[in-house]
């Protein structure tokens, strides 16, 4: 009775999030749902064997992190309502966001129940694309929040079920001052960039410009009721963003406000634009919000030759946030995660934040050997076969050696 009741609400709530999905798709930008779709795996050339994989890996889909955007939206609001200047849509609005904020109450930040199925689902075809043996003994690092240290537990009881309980797993819980995952908080010259930087002049002018005729609070604030633009702007994107990320939670769809696709969309653009400014390959900041990964790629090199030579493990895991995978995309080169522009109108054409780091975003290399010792390297973007920056061996396949120098080079 209990696992009929479990799979009844599971399919309660992805046909929910299905709803859900369909007002804002894409427009959820980096908090849109892993997509699984047109997902291939092309076979090593005759000869070749696995011998490792080496992952970093955002968590899966999770709660806001704060009740901040919630709270602001419901504190206008109620604002209003005092002066009796809500319409019908603003009181409907009043209703909703009450309930949204009852459906977090006590899970801010957590993972969710889809943010699970997405960590078992990748751990589940990774094991099905290259086998047990690959799995069998394990390093692990997490960051120190909680949705990331779930989303590896998630992931490695999923390999468990699949290979058995002899898999030898050794994990650590990284603090919150690590250079490993959480470089975007310990680099003191990005941390400035990210205070002081004229990104954020950027920013405001290219919000100022988009926001400049909108008209979204008129739809719920009768005539009378006065904001300060600074106000508007932050009713927009707090608005937004608790719209954006409905579709990873369990939430009834009548519980979530409909903004309507061009809302959403312009809501997407200036993300999408803030996400590239401040963590993606934009000209004219000298690159440090790329540069800043180099901790990572570093270890990336490390335990790829510790693990062919000393064989302690042939599995590296990792899991982060999205500020870890899309400066990281960027410096590995991958074509949808580094195209570069200074023109800010372009970014969203050039790049997308869906693409490069949805919710339960990775990067995995997977490296081959044959009998003479030749070793081979694959590389994907949320499991989508993505080529390294250099020439391939046997697309998707590439030298190992040569993409060991290239990725050198740019350390050094």
């Amino acid at each position: 009775m209990y696992s009929l009741l479990r799979f009844l609400f599971i399919g309660i709530y992805l046909c929910c999030a299905s709803m859900l999905m369909g007002q804002t798709y894409k427009y959820s930008g980096t908090d849109m749902p892993y997509d699984t779709a047109n997902i291939t795996v092309t076979p090593p050339p005759y000869g070749y064997q696995i011998k490792m994989i080496n992952h970093v890996g955002r968590h899966g889909s999770s709660y806001p992190i704060s009740g901040e955007d919630a709270k602001y939206v419901l504190e206008l609001i109620e604002r209003a309502q005092q002066d009796e200047g809500l319409t019908l849509h603003g009181q409907m609005l009043l209703n909703q966001m009450q309930n949204y904020a009852s459906v977090c109450a006590d899970n801010w930040g957590f993972l969710s129940s889809l943010g699970r199925q997405q960590q078992q689902g990748i751990a589940r075809r990774l094991v099905e694309a290259y086998g047990e043996e690959v799995f069998r003994s394990i390093k692990v690092w997490y960051d120190v929040k909680e949705r990331c240290f779930q989303s590896g537990v998630y992931f490695l009881n999923e390999v468990k079920g699949l290979c058995g309980e002899k898999v030898n797993i050794i994990a650590d819980i990284l603090p919150v001052q690590n250079s490993l995952l959480n470089f975007f908080n310990v680099n003191p010259e990005y941390r400035d960039f990210v205070d002081n930087g004229s990104w954020k002049l950027t920013m405001v002018d290219y919000i100022a410009q988009e926001l400049y005729d909108n008209k979204l609070l008129e739809r719920y604030v009768k005539p009378g009721v006065t904001l300060t633009q600074k106000e508007l702007i932050k009713f927009f994107i707090a608005l937004y963003n608790c719209v954006a990320i409905a579709p990873n939670i369990p939430i009834e769809p009548q519980n979530v406000p409909n903004l309507g696709e061009t809302v959403m969309q312009l809501g997407w653009r200036i993300q999408n634009v803030r996400q590239y400014l401040e963590k993606g390959p934009a000209r004219g900041n000298g690159d440090i919000q790329v540069e800043i990964s180099k901790p990572l790629l570093e270890n990336f090199l490390l335990v790829v030759d510790s693990a062919l030579t000393d064989k302690n493990f042939s599995a590296y895991l990792r899991f982060a946030h999205a500020e870890t995978i899309i400066p990281f995309a960027a410096l590995l080169g991958i074509p949808e995660a580094s195209a570069s522009t200074s023109v800010v109108d372009n970014i969203c054409e050039l790049w997308k934040d869906y693409v490069v780091s949805p919710m339960a975003a990775n990067i995995i290399w997977t490296i081959y050997e044959n009998q003479s010792g030749h070793r081979l390297v694959k590389m994907t973007l949320n499991e989508h076969e993505v080529p390294f920056p250099v020439e391939p061996y046997n697309y998707p396949y590439y030298d190992w050696v040569r993409v060991k120098q290239f990725y050198e080079n740019i350390l050094k």
